[in-house]
Parts: C-alpha cells; structure tokens; sequence
C-alpha cells in the first residue's frame, strides 16, 4: 500500500476503509466490559500511519455502526453519500 501511495506522492481523492485511524476511533460506541486492552488494534495503528503521512479529499469508513465525523473521516452506518455525481 505504502508504495503505491508513494507512487502518487500521498494523495488520494477519496478513501474506503472498514475500520478507521486509532486517533480517530469513536471510543464511545465501544461495548461496555469488553477489555481494549486484548483487542487488536494493529490495522487501526497502520491506518494512523498512513492518515498521519496522506492528503485525501474525503475519507469514509463504517466498521462502528455509527454515524460520526471527526479528523476529516466519515463513519458512516444507516446513512449513504454520493460518490461521484454525474455531471
């Protein structure tokens, strides 16, 4: 992944991604007793990398069944955008 963003010199127009940056986790939607502590977290550090290093445009996620928007990432559940609008 990294090196093809390399390729385009870190920046992407738009970005899907099922889970979302650790920085960017909506900590408040997690299951009650459940210890974060034994939850992996290695795909939301690497998302943190790449965030920390990328331009995009937009940024749209929907692992957390909530609707949220912080950092320029949109988490998304019962909600939809237009992607691309036709002209």
């Amino acid at each position: 992944m990294e090196q093809q963003l390399e390729k385009v010199g870190w920046f992407i127009d738009i970005i899907l991604s099922h889970t979302v940056p650790i920085e960017v986790e909506p900590t408040w939607v997690f299951i009650p007793g459940v210890n974060q502590e034994v939850v992996d977290k290695s795909t939301e550090k690497w998302l943190q990398e790449i965030y920390d290093n990328l331009e995009f445009s937009e940024w749209y996620a929907g692992h957390y069944h909530v609707e949220s928007e912080e950092n320029d990432i949109r988490i998304m559940f019962e909600d939809y955008d237009e992607i691309c609008e036709e002209e």
